[in-house]
């Protein structure tokens, strides 16, 4: 079982914005960057 791109592109949006930009995980930017370049 796998989740969507949408799913997980959701995610990583709230935990960068609940976080906060200065308190959320550099993982999180780098993911959300290579899903938006690969899947364009």
């Amino acid at each position: 079982m796998s989740y969507n791109i949408e799913t997980i592109l959701s995610e990583k949006f709230e935990t960068i914005i609940s976080r906060g930009t200065l308190n959320t995980r550099m993982r999180d930017y780098y993911d959300v960057y290579i899903l938006l370049t690969i899947n364009g």
